[in-house]
């Protein structure tokens, strides 16, 4: 698994983000077997959980080898992850486990919104803050 970590910015953790923090981690084999991935987040910014999805597997030809089935995600006690509109989003390309023991914050939406039909999950020992009423939104999933 790969950690996200890095400066504080004015967006959301992106691709490039995510890419540095994996830099020196093994490189994922073409006939690896996997079925999640792992985002420890401490770097004060918010994520877009997507691109993680689409930078873990960019190009995946279809069959079980190569699925990604769900992208799980720590935000650490001592992080205070900020996003501009949401602080963690999702549409649904994989389900989410986020397990949350600092803060989140959406400064202009949810603090999480996680979209889509997944069977998402979210643990919460921290504090999850939204804006317009919505700290958390877990889409149409079970």
């Amino acid at each position: 698994p790969g950690t996200a970590a890095g400066t504080r910015q004015d967006k959301p953790a992106g691709r490039t983000d995510i890419a540095a923090a994996l830099n020196d981690q093994p490189a994922i084999k073409p006939d690896a077997r996997f079925s999640s991935a792992t985002i420890t987040l401490n770097n004060g910014n918010g994520l877009d959980i997507d691109n993680a999805a689409r930078l873990l597997i960019p190009s995946a030809p279809a069959g079980t080898a190569t699925s990604l089935r769900g992208i799980e995600i720590i935000n650490s006690a001592t992080a205070k992850t900020v996003g501009e509109r949401n602080g963690f989003t999702s549409t649904g390309l994989a389900p989410v486990w986020l397990e949350n023991h600092g803060s989140i914050t959406g400064k202009n939406g949810a603090g999480v919104r996680l979209e889509g039909d997944q069977d998402d999950e979210v643990v919460n020992a921290g504090l999850i803050i939204g804006s317009h009423g919505v700290a958390l939104s877990m889409g149409g999933g079970n």
